[in-house]
Formats: C-alpha cells, sequence, structure tokens
C-alpha cells in the first residue's frame, strides 16, 4: 500500500511542471490506497503523511485528479514490476528514489518544501 500511495506522490515531484493545470486519471490496483485518496486522509500515520505531501504538490501545481481502481492484471502502472520494457508503446523509465524526510510525521512543511524543490 505505501508503495502504491507513492508512486502518484514520485509522478508528481519528477513531472510536476509537466501536469501543472492538468486533469489526471490515477489507476491504482490498492483499493485501500484508492479510498485514501479520495477521502483525503489516512488512519496509518505513515500513509497519511504520504497522502498529505500528495495533496499539498496537487494544490500547488494545481491539478485535478480522478481516482479508479483497476484489476491488478489491468494496471498499465505496473508494467515495470512485471519485467515489461514499454507500456502501450511507450519506454519505461527507472527514476532513483529521492530521499525522504527523516521523520514524515512531524516533518514541518518547510522540509516538505524542500523535498518537493529538490527534483
Amino acid at each position: 500500500a505505501h508503495g502504491e500511495a507513492f508512486a502518484p506522490l514520485l509522478c508528481l515531484r519528477l513531472f510536476g511542471a509537466q501536469l501543472r493545470n492538468a486533469d489526471i486519471l490515477w489507476f491504482l490496483d490498492n483499493l485501500g490506497v484508492v479510498s485514501c485518496l479520495c477521502k483525503r486522509s489516512s488512519v496509518v500515520a505513515d500513509v497519511g503523511c504520504i497522502i498529505h505531501a500528495f495533496l499539498l504538490k496537487s494544490a500547488a501545481l494545481p491539478i485535478h485528479s480522478w481516482y479508479e481502481h483497476v484489476d491488478s492484471k489491468a494496471n498499465i502502472a505496473d508494467g515495470g514490476t512485471r519485467g515489461c520494457t514499454t507500456v502501450l508503446g511507450l519506454p519505461i523509465i527507472q527514476y532513483p528514489m529521492p530521499s525522504w524526510p527523516a521523520d514524515t510525521l512531524a516533518a514541518p512543511p518547510e522540509v516538505w518544501l524542500q523535498w518537493f524543490s529538490s527534483g
């Protein structure tokens, strides 16, 4: 669930400039994460931090998001974990994971802003 929640956040961090003022459909095969994104929170503290960071970045861009649950077999976002080199004819590109704030639960807004701007 953590990785599934982190993927849209990482997408905004890496491609935020290209996604500004866009309407985006997020495909997720984890129903719990879809629910967290829809209700804008999570009772699991660290997932809640990921959702919070995603919402901050979404508001700053701004973007309009719609979340859809799909079966794992149909999730085009999972191509990289299936050993594919392309998805829908587009190449899969690997990006390094950025370092995460040391204490996500207590990280002040300045730390999150620095995380988003250092990418």
